[in-house]
C-alpha cells in the first residue's frame, strides 16, 4: 500500500481527531471567558464602590459646622505634657475592677478609666494574657486626680533632694495624662511581689498589636528628647483608631504625629488604612479666635472631631 492511499484510509480518523480537538478547545475558551467575566464583574464592582478620594468637592461635599473652642481641650487626642495641661477632671469614668474573667489583674476598687478606654483595655489585655498565658499582668494605676498627683510629685522631689529640676517620670500636677483617665500603666505581679511591666513577651506582644485595640505606648526609648519623660514600657495612652495604628507603625510618638497633621489641611489630607482595612481621611483644622471655630466635616460620610489641647482640631473621615 502507497503513503498515498495509506493517508486516505486514515482521514477520517484524523478529521474525527481535529474536530475533538476544535470542539474541547472552543468549550475551554467558553469556560474561561465565564469565570474571568464573573470576577471582572465582581471586581467592577468594588472599584466602583470605591469613594472618590481624589477629587473631593469641598463646597457640594462638606458641610461646616460650628465647633465650640473650649470643646479644644477634651477627647482621646488632647496632647497632655509639660506644654499643655489636661483641663479636667476625668471624663466618663468606669470601675475596672473585675473585668477580664480574670484574665489580667487590676490593683483595687479605686482602678478607673474611661468607659471606652476602659472597654479596648479590657480587649487588648485579654488578648494578651490569652498569647502569653500569663494572667499576672495587672493594671495598677489609671486616672489619677490632681490632688493625687500632687502627693506623687512632692514624693518624688522629696526623694532626690535639693537638686531636683525635674520630673523623669513624675509630671507636674494638672499636666499628667493620667488625669484625663485615658491612659494606664501596667506591672507584672508574681507570688506577691509586683514589678513594672519590663521589656519581656509581654511588652513585645503589646508594643506589636496595641495601635490595633488604639492604645499608644506613650513613651518610646527613642523620643525622650521630645517627649520630655523617661522611657517607659508600661504606660499605654488610648487615642483611638487610626491614629494609635499610623502612630505605631511609622514610629511617631503623640507629639510628634500631632505636629505633623498640622501639615495635612483638608485640601491636602492625610490617608491611612487601618488593620480592618478601613480608609480613612485625616486632616487639621486651625482654631479661629472667639468662642468657636467651623468645621468642614463631609455630608454624608461618618467622621471624628477630636480638639488637640493645643491650637485645634483633627477630623478623621471614614471612607468605606
Amino acid at each position: 500500500m502507497s503513503v498515498t492511499e495509506n493517508i486516505k484510509q486514515k482521514y477520517p480518523l484524523l478529521v474525527a481527531l481535529v474536530f475533538f480537538i476544535y470542539l474541547s478547545a472552543t468549550a475551554f475558551v467558553l469556560i474561561f471567558s465565564a469565570n474571568i467575566g464573573s470576577v471582572m464583574a465582581s471586581k467592577k464592582v468594588i472599584i466602583s464602590s470605591l469613594p472618590n478620594v481624589t477629587n473631593l468637592d469641598i463646597q457640594s461635599d462638606f458641610v461646616d459646622v460650628e465647633m465650640k473652642n473650649d470643646r479644644l481641650n477634651s477627647g482621646f487626642l488632647i496632647l497632655v505634657n509639660n506644654n499643655y495641661p489636661c483641663s479636667f477632671e476625668g471624663d466618663n469614668l468606669v470601675e475596672i475592677y473585675g473585668r477580664g474573667n480574670g484574665k489580667f489583674k487590676v490593683a483595687d476598687l479605686d482602678v478607673k478609666l474611661n468607659e471606652t478606654v476602659a472597654q479596648k483595655a479590657e480587649n487588648m489585655l485579654s488578648a494578651l494574657c490569652d498569647v502569653s498565658e500569663n494572667s499576672n499582668v495587672m493594671i495598677h494605676s489609671a486616672y489619677r486626680s490632681k490632688e493625687l498627683q500632687e502627693k506623687l510629685y512632692q514624693a518624688d522631689k522629696e526623694e532626690k533632694g535639693e537638686d531636683y529640676i525635674g520630673a523623669e517620670y513624675v509630671l507636674l500636677p494638672g499636666y499628667s495624662e493620667h488625669q484625663t483617665g485615658y491612659a494606664f500603666d501596667l506591672s507584672i505581679m508574681d507570688d506577691e511581689d509586683l514589678s513594672v511591666l519590663g521589656e519581656g513577651e509581654e511588652f513585645r506582644w503589646l508594643k506589636n498589636n496595641c495601635g490595633k485595640y488604639g492604645f499608644i505606648l506613650r513613651y518610646p526609648q527613642d523620643k525622650v528628647a521630645v517627649t520630655g519623660i523617661g522611657y517607659e514600657t508600661w504606660h499605654y495612652r488610648y487615642v483611638g483608631l487610626p491614629h494609635s495604628e499610623y502612630i505605631m507603625q511609622n514610629g511617631f510618638c503623640l507629639e510628634e504625629y500631632i505636629e505633623m497633621l498640622k501639615t495635612h489641611t483638608i485640601k491636602n489630607p492625610l490617608y491611612t488604612t487601618d488593620y480592618t482595612a478601613t480608609s480613612w481621611m485625616i486632616y487639621y483644622v486651625p482654631s479661629q479666635l472667639g468662642e468657636s471655630t467651623m468645621v468642614q466635616v463631609p455630608r454624608d460620610s461618618e467622621y471624628q472631631i477630636y480638639g488637640n489641647n493645643c491650637d485645634g482640631f483633627i477630623i478623621a473621615v471614614k471612607l468605606q
